[in-house]
């Protein structure tokens, strides 16, 4: 079976620390979803594979200049 773990606290989160993964903003899932209205997002590309089998996740960096809030109302 496989899994998919996903950062959904953006106040703080800490799978991508958890997991030893370095992203950046574009493999971030609160930035990406920051920009859904602009882009077309792409979530496959947030997917990070770790150590263990059958499990993936989508790490979050803390957005800036944004709410958590404002970011899922939108």
């Amino acid at each position: 079976k496989r899994t998919l773990l996903v950062d959904f606290d953006l106040r703080r989160p800490r799978l991508a620390r958890i997991w030893n993964l370095e992203i950046d903003e574009a493999h971030s899932f609160s930035h990406v979803l920051q920009r859904a209205g602009k882009t077309t997002p792409d979530f496959a590309q947030l997917v990070n594979r770790t150590e263990q089998p059958g499990l993936d996740v989508i790490a979050s960096l803390a957005p800036e200049g944004v709410s958590p809030a404002t970011i899922f109302g939108s």
